[in-house]
């Protein structure tokens, strides 16, 4: 028995092994990495494994053992806080949804360089409310709030909205918010930064890019409803002495 460490890309050759002999591979726990597969290759055979732990018998001319990782997944979470008349809501009247954006281009760090497009990725709609908070997770949103892989890193825009309520008893709001989600690896960890929010101003906009800068950015997505409220009206008509009208 014995251990080894090496780099992705790295190999490592035993030599003088006995034909026959039986053998075990198994990779250690490495920090911010998963196991994804491993495969043993004997004589053009390849036998799959689907964690980190293999088995094999050393056959003549060798065989290859490869295992294949990738960087743990990790969540992006989206909020947005949701009034009527004034007060934290809780139910399900309303209903929000959130879109992957094309991508655009940005500069970091005199550096022009595309967030990732997420046209493809089917949205979210989602009505539970509580306590005044709409919140989109990978459990609701996972093509659109799912990190896996070194291809994840980048920035990620997203367009949040309320939807038209056909109750006509509620005032609706038209709101249009782009959030921006940026994913980096750090020592071979994702991180999700927190969302950053900006308030589209101009609501018929299919062109957001514009409005990404910090005239538009806003501590979060608000969306505020209130009742409709009405007026009725009691004329007392006659000549007679004044008296009383019972409304019910």
């Amino acid at each position: 028995d014995g251990y080894i460490t090496f780099k992705p890309g790295e190999k490592v050759r035993l030599l003088n092994l006995p034909v026959g002999a039986r053998y075990k591979v198994v990779e250690g726990i490495t920090a911010g990495y998963a196991p994804v597969s491993a495969t043993i290759s004997s004589g053009g055979i390849d036998v799959d494994f689907t964690d980190a732990n293999v088995t094999g018998t050393v056959v003549n001319g060798g065989s290859t053992v490869k295992f294949t990782n990738q960087l743990r997944p990790t969540n992006g979470v989206i909020e947005a806080t949701k009034l009527l008349d004034g007060e934290a809501y809780t139910g399900k009247k309303f209903s929000f949804t959130l879109s992957g954006l094309p991508s655009m281009s940005y500069v970091e760090n005199g550096e022009t360089k595309e967030t990732h497009d997420l046209s493809n990725a089917p949205a979210t709609t989602i009505v539970d409310v509580k306590a005044g908070k709409v919140t989109f997770n990978a459990d609701n949103s996972r093509a659109l709030l799912r990190f896996d892989g070194a291809d994840s890193v980048g920035k990620y825009r997203y367009k949040l909205v309320e939807n038209a309520i056909s109750d006509t008893d509620y005032t609706t709001d038209t709101s249009v918010y782009v959030v921006e989600i940026d994913v980096t690896s750090v020592g071979g960890v994702l991180t999700v930064s927190s969302p950053v929010y900006y308030y589209i101003p101009v609501k018929s906009a299919t062109d957001f890019k514009p409005f990404i800068n910090d005239v538009n950015k806003v501590s979060g997505a608000t969306f505020k409803n209130n009742t409709k409220t009405g007026t009725i009206n009691i004329v007392k008509e006659g000549t007679g002495d004044n008296g009383l009208v019972k409304l019910e």
